[in-house]
């Protein structure tokens, strides 16, 4: 659990930087994003199946060191969300960087990335937990 909740905020951190770069440029306002990333967002949520990520991003993720350290992470990003939010609503969502592999996302599409992939995620953490209770209750 440890390890989802720091890919959870080392990558929604990333989402965020992103978002908040879009609304510093103007570059890259014809990039298109592909067209598994427009179904994704007309939908407003990841594909319904388990997706493998990077086996090496995953083997080096390490375990956080407190629970306190996940706390603080989940809280800043909260806060650092919320502001972002607030900037992008009064601003007009001309720039966009790239995401690795799904095309060109302005800032507000950034945003709505990043609460997909929590909620992608919080759909695994109760599948975990599901698969650990029954465990518990067959010893």
């Amino acid at each position: 659990m440890g390890q989802l909740y720091k890919h959870l905020i080392d990558e929604t951190g990333f989402f965020l930087e992103q978002a908040e770069l879009c609304l510093k440029i103007g570059d890259n306002s014809n990039g298109e994003m592909t067209e598994e990333a427009q179904l994704m967002f007309a939908k407003n949520s990841f594909p319904d199946k388990k997706i493998k990520g990077d086996q090496q991003v995953a083997t080096n993720l390490p375990q956080p060191h407190t629970k306190e350290e996940l706390r603080s992470g989940m809280m800043n990003l909260r806060v650092k969300g919320n502001t972002l939010w607030q900037k992008v609503e009064r601003s007009s969502d001309k720039g966009k960087t790239k995401h690795p592999g799904l095309g060109y996302f302005n800032a507000r599409q950034w945003l709505q990335y990043a609460e997909m992939h929590m909620r992608h995620h919080f759909s695994q953490k109760q599948r975990i937990e599901d698969v650990l209770e029954k465990q518990k209750n067959t010893i």
